[in-house]
């Protein structure tokens, strides 16, 4: 049964990856959580901004949603992006 024959198939362990496939999986990942980071904190001054824009009332930015959701994707970013460096060289 092919259906089968798929259900059991199974992902290679890291320990049987040799190191040059590893650092290869290594580097993708690391390049992709430093696009996702990067991608975050470019969102979050975009989100700040409008925040800061639409704040005509004056009232302090703590007490606007708007606000803690992009300082939120800031810290979001910014934590990808210091892990990314243990997968990926900072170059990247």
């Amino acid at each position: 049964d092919a259906c089968r024959g798929a259900s059991q198939r199974t992902w290679p362990n890291m320990a049987e990856l040799s190191a040059e496939e590893q650092a290869s999986r290594d580097f993708t990942t690391g390049v992709i959580v430093a696009i996702c980071g990067n991608l975050a904190s470019s969102i979050s001054f975009q989100v700040t901004k409008l925040a800061h824009m639409r704040n005509t009332e004056n009232q302090p930015f703590t007490k606007i949603p708007m606000w803690w959701l992009g300082l939120l994707l800031m810290i979001g970013g910014e934590v990808g992006n210091f892990f990314a460096y243990g997968w990926a060289p900072a170059t990247v």
